[in-house]
């Protein structure tokens, strides 16, 4: 029981002060996970490849993947709840007020301030997740060692949707593809 409560309460704290979506939540996210010990940092590197793949919010996708591997269906439910409430307390009471204050300087300031914060927040989710393949020494069956593989995955990838638009769900599945041709 304690551990739903633990998983409860830090979803609730990670989406009650997380500004920016689930991407700028990520770092705090492995924070925590990685306190409580719930996984390792080669777990949580999965579950977010899986919540990026998965349909709806990112956040609440990962916090479920959490929560079921600490405590099955209940701690997915537990944890999705905990990570979904503050949003859905804080848009409520912005959306009674926000048009009474929309055009106020102050609540400009305010937004113009956290604008920057957010990119930040990603920045350091986006750093922390991108070293660890250089820290990894998995092998490759084509003679590229894993952690050159998994980058150059990604650059051709970043490539192939910016430059040649390629559909996001095509990028995951080639990837995928890819990752079972040299890894397994």
């Amino acid at each position: 029981m304690l551990v739903l409560w633990n998983l409860f309460f830090t979803f609730f704290a990670v989406g009650m002060v997380s500004i920016g979506g689930g991407y700028a939540m990520t770092q705090q996210i492995l924070d925590a996970t990685l306190q409580h010990g719930w996984m390792d940092r080669i777990t949580f590197n999965a579950g977010v490849a899986i919540s990026n793949m998965s349909p709806g919010p990112f956040a609440c996708s990962l916090a479920t993947f959490i929560g079921i591997k600490v405590a099955g269906i209940t701690g997915a439910l537990i944890s999705m709840c905990g990570m979904i409430l503050p949003s859905v307390l804080i848009i409520t009471l912005i959306a009674r007020f926000f048009y009474g204050f929309q055009d106020n300087k102050n609540v400009q300031g305010v937004l113009a301030g956290i604008r920057p914060v957010v990119i930040g927040l990603i920045a350091a989710a986006v750093y922390s997740l991108a070293k660890d393949p250089f820290t990894t020494s998995t092998a490759t069956r084509i003679g590229i060692p894993g952690n050159w593989a998994a980058v150059l995955i990604a650059i051709v990838m970043a490539v192939a949707m910016r430059k040649y638009k390629m559909h996001p769900i095509l990028s995951i599945v080639l990837s995928a593809l890819i990752g079972i041709a040299i890894y397994v």
